[in-house]
């Protein structure tokens, strides 16, 4: 059964490990949701999407992310990503005992 992808053009959230934020906390590395656009459709030996990102401090990159991230690990909801950012982040820090930033709550990036 294949799934239907998803038109050029969709709004898809993701999660990105960050230290972009070195200038403004005694802990940097946190994680970031990512916003981005599909932009192409690749095909080859899986199905991905080309995806124009941006964070909330501006920095933009380029990423290809498979067709069955989606739901997983890259969301078509802000909302979905922030529930999977707080749990990668709960889980980061049971693991390390480091307490990391949340800038998904500081404000809505949408």
């Amino acid at each position: 059964m294949s799934k239907k992808l998803l038109p050029l053009g969709t709004t898809l959230y993701g999660i990105s490990e960050s230290t972009t934020d070195y200038r403004f906390s005694g802990q940097p590395y946190h994680y970031e949701i990512v916003k981005g656009k599909v932009s192409e459709i690749i095909r080859g030996g899986y199905t991905e999407y080309k995806i124009n990102t941006w964070s909330r401090c501006g920095s933009s990159s380029l990423r290809f992310v498979r067709t069955n991230c989606v739901g997983v690990s890259w969301f078509k909801s802000w909302d979905e990503a922030v529930r999977y950012a707080e749990k990668v982040t709960d889980e980061h820090e049971k693991k390390w005992r480091a307490k990391l930033l949340r800038p998904w709550r500081e404000g809505e990036f949408e």
